[in-house]
């Protein structure tokens, strides 16, 4: 007889759906609860009044009270007046529906909306290429040695040396130092919100910027990255020494870029990716390693150490770089997330926020998360976008923001055009930067080249944080604590007002002249009690870097 068929277990039933959020504000959104980064899940529809008309759309049933149960806050700024809800709903297509029964329960909601994906705004820093392997003398590090085996076995040439530094002369940085003699100062908190940082980079680790507040607590070990487990400074944040992280997205495994491999040269070419691992959803945490290479690399741009006899030199030899991480290894993050960043930079008293991401074409939170951190005085700077487009008729978030504190940055070539991939804006696009094969520091020590607006973005980013040092010492009021005032619209209109023009390229302002830039730093108005000067790095070259500059004598553009 014929044999019955197997015996199957049932199947399993299809996973919960993966929660989406929503951004929202109103009036007294920063006083519902105390502590930015804690977790204060919502009470049924208390936060938004007892009103419950139905909710509407085919994803939504019953009252707004329902929907309501569904919430859970993950997030309440302090300094920028947004709540971030977690929905446990079928989709994010349920979120116009939930917006407007909201906004129709209480109409002091001016801003919901749906969170939305965000990315680097750069080409990977692991290109995958066929030849990546056979271009690696591309990736910076030096020259020498053997190329290895071509084509029919036949020997290649050494690789390439790594470029000079062509970008600092090429936007009158050197000129900058050598006339002013300020070469950045530590008083100077520039923020970097991107993919993390190297914190172990020699050529990084002492212009990064600790939490004294974490680094000197009890059992704070420096041997450890001054760890001990515990949130000594009462923000929510265990061990946020060099930074925070937020992150929802994809982690690598062990044996990546990220995992706890040795350093390798330079010029060796880089592992394959390992499988990638998901980040616990609504994570944050201390830990600001960086899995992809992006934010490492703006952050050697901004303050790369000078004279130490490594590498490169950053824009500001002398910095105090605050981390904060809400992209995976990926390059990918949230615009949840970046608020969050946003939040805790202005909660670390940073001067300039550098934003080398977007993807987003509209966002009401992002501006009001703006609005609130220009008014303090901070500048937040951001790249323009790779796709070649007119950024005046198709917007690109955050770079597209309408404020007078942010910079919209394009990427410029080495002779001062254009970088073909750059989008452009007559009136959207502030300024270009270098940003065609640009020299900055990588992953386990080691130093790429890459091109983009992601590269040419942290120029000014570092260019506005010598300029915050200029104004203090000038007798300017910088700070941006809450009540300051700030210079971050000042420093936008000089930027502005002193770049080199680009005759036939819609750019409202032009490149980016730091030398020019610092010469037309004003004088304050005279007033009584006029804070004292931000002290200076004392004068010198870069010397000794392992980088020669580009251009004519006297380290001037050629």
């Amino acid at each position: 007889p014929p044999r019955p068929p197997p015996l199957r277990p049932p199947p399993l039933p299809p996973p919960p759906p993966p929660p989406f959020r929503i951004i929202v504000h109103r009036p007294d959104s920063v006083r519902l609860f105390a502590g930015a980064f804690s977790l204060a899940p919502s009470n049924g529809s208390a936060p938004f009044g007892p009103a419950a008309p139905p909710l509407p759309g085919p994803t939504g049933q019953g009252p707004v009270a329902d929907a309501v149960s569904l919430l859970t806050r993950t997030f309440t700024g302090t300094a920028l007046p947004l709540e971030i809800f977690s929905v446990a709903a079928p989709n994010a297509g349920a979120a116009a529906g939930l917006c407007a029964a909201l906004r129709a329960a209480n109409p002091d909601v001016s801003v919901c909306e749906a969170d939305a994906r965000v990315s680097i705004d750069s080409p990977s820093p692991t290109p995958n290429d066929e030849k990546y392997p056979l271009q690696v003398g591309e990736r910076g590090g030096g020259g020498g040695g053997g190329g290895g085996v071509g084509w029919g076995g036949a020997p290649l040439p050494p690789p390439p040396p790594p470029p000079p530094q062509w970008n600092l002369p090429a936007v009158g940085v050197p000129a900058a130092w050598a006339a002013s003699g300020d070469m950045g100062s530590k008083a100077v908190r520039t923020c970097i919100v991107d993919t993390g940082v190297d914190a172990a980079h020699p050529d990084l680790r002492a212009n990064l910027e600790l939490n004294a507040r974490e680094a000197s607590a009890p059992g704070a070990d420096p041997g450890l990255g001054y760890a001990n487990g515990k949130d000594d400074d009462g923000n929510g944040i265990v061990d946020d020494v060099f930074g925070a992280a937020f992150v929802n997205g994809r982690r690598r495994g062990r044996g990546g870029r990220g995992g706890k491999e040795r350093a390798r040269a330079s010029l060796r070419p880089p592992p394959r990716p390992p499988r990638s691992l998901p980040h616990p959803p609504g994570q944050k945490s201390g830990d600001v390693t960086d899995e992809n290479g992006h934010g490492t690399f703006v952050a050697g741009v901004v303050g790369a150490v000078g004279n130490n006899g490594l590498g490169v030199a950053g824009i500001n030899q002398d910095a105090a770089l605050v981390t904060c991480k809400f992209m995976d290894a990926q390059g990918n993050g949230w615009v949840s997330d970046a608020i969050k960043c946003w939040e805790y930079c202005l909660s670390r008293d940073a001067a300039v926020i550098s934003n080398s991401w977007g993807g987003v074409d509209n966002s009401a939170a992002l501006q009001t998360a703006a609005a609130h951190a220009a008014s303090r005085g901070v500048l937040l700077v951001a790249s323009a976008g790779n796709g070649g487009l007119d950024t005046d008729i198709v917007d690109h978030f955050p770079s597209s923001l309408p404020d007078a504190a942010v910079v919209a940055v394009a990427a410029s070539t080495r002779d001062g055009s254009l970088w073909p991939k750059s989008n452009f804006g007559a009136t959207s696009v502030d300024l270009a930067a270098p940003g065609e094969r640009v020299l900055s520091t990588g992953l386990n020590g080691g130093y790429v080249t890459l091109s983009g607006t992601s590269m040419a973005t942290p120029h000014v980013a570092g260019a506005a944080s010598l300029l915050v040092q200029a104004f203090a010492a000038a007798g300017w009021d910088t700070a941006v604590s809450p009540g300051a005032v700030g210079v971050g619209a000042r420093v936008k209109d000089l930027l502005m007002a002193t770049a080199d023009k680009m005759p036939g390229v819609a750019i409202a302002g032009g490149r980016l002249n730091v030398a020019a830039a610092l010469r037309g730093v004003p004088k304050a108005p005279a007033k009584a009690g006029a804070p004292t000067p931000v002290p200076t790095t004392p004068s010198g070259g870069v010397v000794g870097d392992g980088v020669a500059f580009a251009g004519g004598p006297g380290g001037l553009p050629g």
